[in-house]
């Protein structure tokens, strides 16, 4: 909650995102932190020593009774300082498997379009009072998506670590927090599959989205024999701003 709570705060005054993950090796996060040159890095108290030495100014966003006090409670007017569409609203650095990792610049107008391109393609028949997951880490553009559900007014469910990584959970996870829409890996998928994800009459899901890597054959079959669920087959590299496409994985007649 904390993660989401701390992305608005910048968005709201004016600032672009980079996000970390503390679980990264240090010199990832020292060569990010170094690279981007942050003004601000905003953490969890108890994450500070997982991070490596910086001189950039730190402020805990659980420390609400002391420091977060003294700062003010109303929006900033960011209008008034020449905010724009084509400012960058985050910075994402891709794995680094082909050399040095690198840092993508997104503008909020790619967002926008992005949001709008999914209202019209994915989410059309999804309710305005539905519920969104958070599968994907904030360090993963994936995210992105599911963060502008935001914007279209649902409510944003946020999938822990530690339910993403173990099957049976997630299953109980969505039917528990009436999860109507999510995004996820063949892989997972895959996994879901197995623990009993079979039809959106069980689970209450709707719409899922897969990306990140290739379908199998096999996936592409088992998901043509389900009914309630309607699957999109989403792609597009981090410089496309999340997804350049997103049809039907499995088009009904």
């Amino acid at each position: 909650m904390d993660t989401v709570v701390g992305l608005l705060g910048i968005l709201k005054a004016g600032g672009a995102y980079v996000p970390l993950d503390p679980e990264h090796p240090p010199e990832r996060l020292a060569f990010v932190l170094e690279d981007c040159a942050p003004k601000q890095l905003l953490l969890q108290s108890g994450l500070r020593e997982r991070l490596p030495a910086s001189a950039v100014p730190q402020l805990a966003l659980d420390d609400s009774e002391t420091t977060l006090a003294a700062y003010p409670d109303h929006n900033p007017d960011i209008r008034a300082r020449g905010a724009s569409s084509r400012q960058l609203i985050y910075m994402i650095y891709t794995s680094g498997s082909t050399g040095m990792p690198k840092g993508v610049m997104v503008e909020h107008r790619s967002v926008v379009n992005l949001w709008l391109s999914l209202e019209r393609a994915v989410f059309a028949g999804l309710a305005k009072a539905a519920r969104v997951g958070l599968n994907a880490s904030i360090t993963f553009d994936s995210s992105v998506k599911s963060l502008t559900q935001l914007l279209s007014g649902r409510t944003l469910v946020i999938f822990p670590q530690a339910v993403r990584q173990d099957s049976a959970a997630l299953l109980a996870h969505l039917r528990e927090q009436r999860v109507d829409a999510f995004d996820c890996t063949p892989a997972q998928l895959e996994m879901l599959l197995g623990a009993g994800f079979a039809s959106g009459g069980e689970t209450g899901v709707s719409t899922v989205l897969i990306g990140g890597e290739a379908i199998s054959l096999s996936l592409w079959e088992r998901l043509r024999q389900i009914d309630g669920v309607e699957f999109h087959n989403v792609y597009g590299p981090t410089e496309c701003t999340v997804d350049a496409t997103g049809p039907p994985a499995c088009p009904r007649a």
